[in-house]
């Protein structure tokens, strides 16, 4: 009398089954029906609001991927669930900002082992950026006046005016606005003529005003009194001008004595350097005279500063860097500053060196700046 087994394998550590053997070997026959589907391995591409991701491997877990998205500056705050084992994973991903969001596509998944694995992305529930709830329109809340009201509003509403029979008028007077009769100009001293503005007689008449010193231009003219702005609205010039920058080259760590020739240059007068990236950097000034300024540079090394003022979606402030992105050059000088005295308990922080940036492990001998502290 013969007898067939049926027995199906299903291996949770990602391992090859191997063939049963029977002892002794005259007892009977093993045979392979079909064979357990491979392990998923390698890496694949992605495309996000159009722009392109890579490497993205293909059995990563939850965390690390929640950490590589929110590393990409379009992606912001995710929350990441894996599901699945071994030949099969299944990713969930949630938007916890800028919930609505394009989907995600596979752009090249042709490193991904076994081949020809099926990769398929599709949206469980689309975000919306619509605000659900509307403001409570401000005609309900408003009472009749036969004169014109002052309004204020909170966060959109209409505040309460409190003054009898709900009156908080306020009207315009031609009689009670300030005027201005002329202006005159001599270099940075501006005599104002004009009408109400002071209660004091003798300054009813003339103001002098001694301008500082402002880039080339027109400029406008306004007197604020205890009544209001004064009209109508005139304009004073400013001119001076620069003739000549030397030396045009210097080094890029300061020092370089540079020489401005011009006219008009009054004290006070700063000047800065616009570097090809558009940042600008300081001159320190020696000397001014009327037709020379003698500065020397500064570095133009960077400065930047990371502190722990961010707000993460799930835990709030203090829990996030901010900013959470920064790319910087070689010679950049970083500086990280964190406190958790704000807090309702004391929050502790550190800055450890990782191999990419999705990774929690630190680098071995890698940047680490010591024990963790609250401030």
């Amino acid at each position: 009398m013969s007898h067939t087994i049926d027995i199906s394998f299903r291996y949770t550590a990602c391992m090859s089954p191997s063939l049963i053997e029977v002892l002794p070997p005259t007892v009977g026959q093993v045979s392979s029906i079909t064979n357990a589907s491979k392990p998923v391995d390698g890496q694949y591409s992605i495309m996000f609001n159009g722009r392109l991701y890579y490497p993205i491997p293909a059995k990563i877990t939850a965390s690390n991927l929640a950490n590589l998205f929110q590393s990409f500056s379009d992606f912001g705050y995710v929350v990441v669930a894996r599901t699945g084992e071994c030949a099969q994973y299944s990713y969930t991903i949630q938007w916890l900002t800028n919930g609505q969001q394009p989907l995600i596509s596979i752009a090249n998944s042709s490193e991904v082992r076994p081949i020809d694995a099926p990769m398929i992305v599709s949206s469980i529930r689309r975000g919306s950026t619509i605000n659900v709830f509307y403001n409570l329109p401000n005609d309900i809340l408003r009472t009749y006046h036969r004169t014109p009201q002052v309004e204020v509003l909170v966060g959109g509403y209409p505040s309460y005016c409190s003054n009898e029979n709900n009156n908080c008028e306020f009207q315009w007077s031609i009689d009670h606005t300030p005027t201005i009769i002329s202006v005159e100009q001599n270099g940075t001293m501006v005599t104002i003529h004009g009408t109400e503005f002071s209660d004091e007689l003798e300054a009813n008449m003339i103001l002098i005003v001694n301008l500082s010193a402002l880039p080339p231009g027109l400029y406008p003219i306004t007197v604020r009194t205890s009544m209001g702005f004064a009209g109508p609205l005139f304009h004073i010039e400013y001119r001076f001008y620069v003739q000549e920058v030397s030396p045009q080259i210097g080094s890029a760590y300061g020092g370089t004595d540079v020489y401005v020739q011009g006219a008009g240059f009054e004290n006070g007068t700063s000047i800065q350097f616009r570097h090809r990236n558009n940042r600008l950097f300081p001159c320190n000034i020696v000397s001014i005279q009327s037709n020379q300024i003698h500065c020397q540079t500064v570095s133009t090394t960077g400065q930047v500063t990371i502190t722990s003022n961010g707000i993460h979606p799930t835990y709030g402030f203090g829990y996030a860097w901010f900013p959470s992105r920064e790319t910087v050059q070689q010679g950049t000088v970083v500086t990280w500053y964190w406190s958790s005295v704000e807090l309702r308990s004391p929050v502790y922080y550190k800055i450890q060196q990782v191999t990419n940036a999705y990774s929690t492990e630190p680098v071995p001998n890698g940047f680490d700046s010591g024990s963790a502290t609250s401030s």
